[in-house]
Parts: C-alpha cells; sequence; structure tokens
C-alpha cells in the first residue's frame, strides 16, 4: 500500500486497484493495492492525523505557563509590599492641634456655663410672672 498526499494520482499498473480520496481540509490521498485475486492480502488506510489540533493545544498550554510565570511574582511582589507598608493612623493631627482643642474645650465650657445662667434667668423670671397672676385671676 502507498499514500502519498496532494500529488497527482500514479497511472494505474495492471493488476492494481487505485483509490484516490479528497479529505475535508482539501488533502489528496491515493491509496493503491493489488487486486483480490492476487495472493497479497489487502491493507487498511493509513490513518492522517490532524496536526492542527496538536498545535492550538500546545500553544494554548504555552500561553497559560507563560502568563503563569509572569503573573505569580508580580501577585507575590504586590504582596509582600502590602505587608510590608506601615499602617496608616486613623487620627492623625498636624502640629498646634493640641492647644487647638484645648481652646476649643474651654470656649464649649465657657457657652455652657453662660447657657445654664440664661435658662436660671429664666426660670426666676417665670416664676415671678406666675406669683403676679395668680392675684389677678382671684380679682
Amino acid at each position: 500500500m502507498q499514500t502519498s498526499e496532494n500529488l497527482p494520482p500514479p497511472p494505474p499498473n495492471p493488476g492494481q486497484v487505485t483509490i484516490t480520496t479528497v479529505g475535508p481540509n482539501g488533502k489528496t490521498q491515493t491509496i493503491s493495492a493489488p487486486e483480490a485475486g492476487t495472493a497479497q492480502p489487502a491493507l487498511a488506510p493509513v490513518a492522517v492525523f490532524e496536526r492542527e489540533h496538536l498545535l492550538t493545544a500546545k500553544l494554548v498550554s504555552l500561553g497559560m505557563v507563560g502568563t503563569f510565570i509572569v503573573l505569580l511574582p508580580m501577585s507575590i511582589a504586590m504582596a509582600i509590599r502590602m505587608i510590608r507598608r506601615p499602617m496608616r493612623t486613623q487620627n492623625q493631627m498636624g502640629p498646634g492641634a493640641d492647644e487647638r482643642l484645648t481652646r476649643l474645650e474651654q470656649s464649649i465650657d465657657a457657652i455652657a456655663i453662660e447657657m445654664e445662667r440664661v435658662s436660671e434667668g429664666q426660670r426666676y423670671v417665670t416664676k415671678l410672672l406666675a406669683r403676679e397672676e395668680l392675684p389677678s385671676r382671684q380679682s
């Protein structure tokens, strides 16, 4: 049995059978075998493997390995950088902030004392007005 790809079929020999096939990808395959009356056994056609499928599988696996090789060190470096970075404190105050907070506290205390005095004066005036109205209601 002889196989040839993309070649014109050989001239037929007496006593041999020649079969030519065209595959789905356009490849031509010619098979020659002796006729059934001779002593040689007939051979089955040889299987043709698609190389394109193997090539794409190799490219995909190569791409995955390459991506892993590139991204793994980058992710490790980022993790180390995040671990070594100092923690930021939430209450970062500039210089002189303690003095300003002390003055603010003192002024709030002063305002609270003045508000107490105002409310006490209002209660006193309300009592005086209530005493004056009682006799006027009785009359």
